[in-house]
């Protein structure tokens, strides 16, 4: 699990870089969804962009794919 600074600096790396990091197993999906619920969390309140956030349904999907990517099969 990435500490709460890595998760943040997570948050607003692109796809591209994620993707890097997911093939070589320094990130997972879940660490880039906790990152992406942690923003969510520190920014929403004062814009209200979100109405609501399935912050569950979000890291089950994440769990998911942390599975297909150990499995060599992210798709």
């Amino acid at each position: 699990m990435l500490e709460t600074q890595e998760r943040s600096d997570l948050a607003f790396q692109n796809v591209r870089q994620q993707t890097r990091q997911f093939r070589d197993g320094t990130v997972t999906p879940v660490d880039a969804t906790r990152a992406a619920l942690d923003r969510i969390a520190a920014a929403n309140g004062p814009i209200n962009a979100f109405s609501h956030v399935d912050e569950d349904g979000a890291l089950r999907a994440a769990e998911a794919s942390r599975v297909r990517w150990a499995a060599g099969k992210p798709l």
